[in-house]
C-alpha cells in the first residue's frame, strides 16, 4: 500500500478493513491491496454520485466518503438485508432505502442501504426497501432456483428500461459480477 493510500484510510477504517479481509477473504498482499484500491474507488464513485444528485436537487448530504466506506464495510460483514445471500467486494451495491424523490430527507446516512448487486438491480430506483422485502417474501414461497432466475431476469429488464430512458441511472452490469453502484442518476 502506498503512503497516499495509507493516509486515505483512517485508523478505524484500517482496523475494520483488516477484520473484514480476514473474515471474508484470504488474499495475498498484492491482491488485497488491489481489492482495497478498487473498493475505495467504487465507494468514492458511489458517494460522488449521491452528492452530485443531492446538490442538483438542492439538498445536502449529511455524511462523507469515509463514513460511507465504513458503513459499507460494516454492512458487508452480514448477508444482504433483502435476500439474505452473502455478497462481497465483487457484488455489492449502495442504494437508498426510501427513494429520495419520495422523501426529500432521503440524502442521509440513515437512508443508505448496502446490499447485494442483484437485489439493487431488481429493486431499482422506484421501490422502497419495505416494498422490495414484500416482493422477496412472495418469492420465498417459490423454488430457490426459480426465484433467483426470476430476479436475474428482473434485473436484466431493469437494465433494458434504464437504457431505453436514455441511459439515465447507473450503468447496469451482470449483477453477480458487478462492482459497487449507487441506484440513481449519475
Amino acid at each position: 500500500m502506498t503512503p497516499t493510500e495509507q493516509l486515505a484510510l483512517t485508523g478505524i477504517e484500517r482496523l475494520t478493513w483488516t477484520l473484514y479481509a480476514e473474515q471474508r477473504f484470504t488474499l495475498g498482499g498484492r491482491r488485497e491491496a488491489k481489492a482495497r484500491r478498487v473498493f475505495i474507488a467504487d465507494v468514492t464513485k458511489a458517494f460522488d454520485c449521491i452528492r452530485s444528485e443531492a446538490k442538483r436537487q438542492g439538498y445536502a448530504v449529511d455524511f462523507g466518503a469515509v463514513d460511507l466506506r465504513l458503513a459499507t464495510l460494516h454492512a458487508m460483514q452480514k448477508p444482504c438485508c433483502y435476500c439474505v445471500d452473502l455478497f462481497g467486494l465483487d457484488a455489492f451495491a449502495i442504494t437508498f432505502d426510501v427513494p429520495p424523490e419520495r422523501d426529500k430527507r432521503g440524502y442521509r446516512m440513515a437512508n443508505i442501504v448496502v446490499c447485494c448487486a442483484l437485489c439493487e438491480s431488481c429493486k431499482g430506483r422506484e421501490l422502497s426497501g419495505g416494498e422490495w422485502l414484500d416482493v422477496m417474501a412472495a418469492l420465498k414461497a417459490a423454488d430457490p432456483d426459480a426465484a433467483r432466475a426470476f430476479r436475474v431476469r428482473l434485473a436484466a429488464g431493469t437494465a433494458a428500461v434504464d437504457h431505453r430512458r436514455g441511459g439515465q441511472g447507473t450503468p447496469r452490469r451482470v449483477p453477480a459480477a458487478g462492482n459497487a453502484r449507487v441506484a440513481g442518476k449519475v
